[in-house]
């Protein structure tokens, strides 16, 4: 055969061989549908990015609301003041007088007491007892608070006199409280207390240039409305507190005796204490 015979022979089984290939290498019709998707595995508890508008800590305001136990005593030194009688003080229907008015500083001194208190408090100052870092506590408080105050002298222009007995109160409040605590131990609180006060019955000696001395009762033995606003500094030392405080009570007064007249406003007293406060 031709070399000529040889290529027109090969030309013609190439459309054969290549159909043959074809048929080889065909891939399944199904070939996609055995393909499936893997789902990653779940991620560990606590590895999830944190969701920034919820989750994220947003300082103090974050913080857990503590419930802080406080008890505290203090002692107190107190100055009565306001008018126990506005017109001239009448005893029998008549028969003794004073006239001049009369403050219930001229009644009684200045006088001594203390108190003891419960609060309960909750915030966002964090820590335990009163050894607290920076923030604003709030909560309630009740006290018991008891004063004397010593009898005084009241004299007119004419030598009549009056000499009271000393005055003993105990006073009953529950109310509000504040706690701002900073930085190196330091705080200051208010607070704002409504409750009642027992007054004891007070006895005086009256007398005169032309009425001998005798004895009666000035105030009866009452309970009556009070109420009280204090606030205090201090620091802390550990969970104990030393505090220094100002305060103001407003008490109604007390009834006046059986044969006594008086026209009496409230009795107010203005206090210094020191304390010490003890938290739980």
């Amino acid at each position: 055969m031709s070399l000529r015979g040889i290529a027109a022979f090969s030309f013609l089984l190439l459309p054969s061989a290549a159909l043959c290939a074809q048929d080889e290498v065909r891939l399944p019709a199904d070939l996609w549908s055995d393909v499936r998707v893997t789902p990653p595995p779940p991620e560990p508890e606590g590895s999830a990015i944190p969701d920034f508008q919820d989750d994220v800590p947003r300082g103090r305001g974050a913080a857990k609301n503590d419930l802080i136990l406080n008890a505290a005593v203090h002692g107190r030194f107190g100055i009565p003041f306001g008018s126990a009688d506005r017109d001239v003080f009448v005893y029998g229907g008549g028969v003794f007088l004073v006239d001049q008015h009369l403050s219930w500083a001229d009644l009684f001194h200045p006088g001594w007491g203390f108190d003891i208190e419960l609060d309960l408090m909750f915030g966002d100052a964090s820590g335990k007892g009163r050894a607290r870092q920076a923030g604003f506590d709030y909560g309630a408080f009740a006290a018991v608070l008891v004063d004397e105050f010593p009898g005084s002298s009241v004299t007119d222009d004419k030598g009549n006199f009056i000499h009271p007995n000393n005055l003993n109160m105990t006073t009953v409040l529950v109310g509000g409280k504040v706690i701002q605590s900073f930085d190196q131990g330091f705080f200051a609180d208010g607070r704002f207390g409504i409750g009642a006060v027992h007054y004891s019955a007070v006895d005086a000696t009256f007398g005169g240039p032309l009425i001998p001395d005798f004895h009666d009762e000035l105030l009866r033995d009452t309970w009556t409305f009070a109420m009280d606003l204090r606030g205090h500094g201090g620091i802390r030392f550990g969970p104990l507190g030393l505090t220094l405080g100002l305060g103001f009570r407003f008490m109604v007064p007390p009834s006046a005796g059986p044969r006594v007249s008086l026209d009496s406003g409230p009795l107010w007293v203005f206090d210094i204490d020191l304390g010490a406060e003890l938290g739980f």
